[in-house]
């Protein structure tokens, strides 16, 4: 999800080069709007989450949801937030934080522990 995403802000940035924007970044909220979701969800493949992440693209441009968040900058004030966005769990969430520059809490999954786990296997034979 994120690879296509990043993929995406990279055609945006080719077809807009007036604008100076950042390759291989996530797209802004702004863009994702402009996309819309049923682009988003044909050109990066989300299925439902494309819904999920429009809505919170939607939140985010009218300053409703930011606001908050740059007025806090809490870890678990920003859970408390993003908990209400349907298609959050731990992970995404934690993801968005680290994205936002909250640390707080590292995202992590089954990939994760499995890498975590051969690279401690690897430490402690040698």
């Amino acid at each position: 999800m994120a690879k296509s995403l990043c993929g995406l802000k990279l055609q945006l940035s080719r077809s807009n080069r007036k604008k100076q924007q950042l390759v291989g970044n996530f797209p802004t909220s702004k863009e994702l709007v402009e996309i819309g979701e049923t682009n988003l969800q044909k050109q990066c493949r989300l299925g439902m989450r494309a819904g999920y992440i429009m809505k919170l693209a939607k939140k985010v441009e009218k300053n409703s949801v930011m606001e908050k968040l740059e007025k806090e900058k809490s870890c678990w004030f920003a859970h408390s937030i993003l908990d209400e966005f349907k298609g959050f769990g731990p992970f995404s969430t934690a993801t968005t934080l680290m994205c936002m520059g909250i640390y707080e809490k590292v995202p992590t999954d089954t990939e994760t522990k499995a890498l975590l786990k051969q690279v401690l296997s690897t430490l402690c034979t040698i």
